[in-house]
């Protein structure tokens, strides 16, 4: 079982238990997102437990996640948007806190048909990602003076190269 930013952020909560946040999603309403660790096979484990006030409620069990950087509501670490283009939000939790600008994330797309969150690995090579009239921007650097943006559409969930934009950063010397 291997994801939440919204149109309205909102409430949340840290305690020895994990943290958690509220927020809202297109297809859920107000949705709590539960950030926690629970006994497992060989000692603890790190889960994501998903619930709203109709009753829903998942478990998920993620690659990994780190603390958040700027508390439970830091927009880097927690996004809930359409990821996929189908008028429902998706969410993404922030693998690891990078030495760079570019976020390397974890994705969680919503399936209608079986009213859950479904890991989707395809769009983990996607970094600090902008979903937008059917296309996502991705940034990439490729050295200290490299830097580009790749443009991808999306075919049965799976991000294709469109584009590939990149330029030399030159120092400004006289």
């Amino acid at each position: 079982d291997a994801g939440v930013e919204g149109a309205d952020s909102g409430a949340s909560e840290s305690s020895p238990e994990g943290f958690m946040t509220t927020r809202q999603m297109r297809q859920l309403g107000e949705v709590t997102v539960h950030f926690t660790t629970v006994p497992g096979n060989g000692g603890e484990k790190k889960v994501i437990d998903v619930s709203a006030a109709n009753g829903f409620f998942q478990r998920i069990v993620p690659p990994d996640y780190p603390e958040p950087m700027g508390g439970p509501d830091d927009d880097l670490f927690l996004v809930a948007e359409d990821m996929d283009f189908d008028d429902t939000d998706d969410f993404r939790v922030m693998q690891m806190i990078p030495a760079t600008a570019i976020f390397p994330y974890y994705y969680w797309l919503w399936q209608p048909g079986l009213d859950q969150f479904a890991y989707h690995e395809p769009y983990e090579s996607l970094g600090s990602p902008v979903f937008e009239d059917y296309r996502i921007t991705a940034p990439f650097r490729a050295g200290a003076a490299l830097w580009g943006e790749d443009t991808f559409t999306v075919f049965e969930d799976v991000p294709e190269l469109e584009r590939k934009e990149q330029w030399e950063v030159e120092a400004d010397t006289e």
